[in-house]
């Protein structure tokens, strides 16, 4: 290990290579990289803060690829002011942006996410962070409902968690159902 001035680890040397990072006065990472020798290993790795002014404001954090053989490409991720991501954007296809977005309570817990691409999809959390729905974008209309276009619905599959006795025992019970295109939901399983 070697240290910098403010004894955080600077590099180290490990037998693939040794990752370097630099950081900025705060103690945020600034650049990571790895050699082997004087060649690089994985591509050089910079990173950028700055605040925004989105659900309240926070800290935009830009994290940028690159390197000789490579094009650039750079990840955000935005930050409310405890500190929670709540939206990330990353390159995609033909120069597009994907985006991942999850929705919090009044008591700061999770209760859904969405993202873009090819097709969207969107999760429903309960108050304990499982997944409750998720829907997938099938017919392309920028929503998740039961509204068919072309014949084509979105997909959606549910999911409910409770408490039950069987056989005079307490057991978690989860189960899962499946809408089909008439409407209906399905159950596809139960698990104990």
């Amino acid at each position: 290990y070697a240290y910098d001035v403010a004894a955080r680890p600077g590099f180290y040397t490990t037998p693939s290579g040794t990752p370097t990072s630099t950081y900025y006065a705060d103690g945020r990472l600034k650049t990571t990289a790895t050699l082997l020798g004087t060649a690089p290993v994985s591509p050089p790795v910079s990173y950028a803060y700055a605040t925004h002014g989105l659900r309240g404001g926070g800290v935009k954090t830009t994290v940028t690829t690159s390197g000789p053989d490579i094009p650039s490409f750079a990840t955000a991720t935005y930050s409310d002011l405890a500190g929670r991501t709540f939206l990330t954007e990353s390159p995609g296809y033909d120069g597009a942006t994907l985006s991942a977005e999850t929705f919090f309570d009044e008591r700061g817990r999770a209760t859904g996410r969405t993202s873009t691409g090819r097709p969207a999809t969107r999760r429903v959390l309960n108050g304990l962070g499982e997944t409750t729905q998720s829907w997938t974008d099938s017919n392309g209309d920028g929503a998740f409902n039961d509204t068919p276009i072309d014949g084509i619905r979105d997909s959606v599959t549910l999911a409910e968690t409770d408490w039950v006795t069987e056989d005079g025992l307490a057991c978690r019970r989860t189960r899962q159902w499946v809408r089909d295109d008439s409407g209906t939901d399905i159950l596809l399983a139960t698990a104990y």
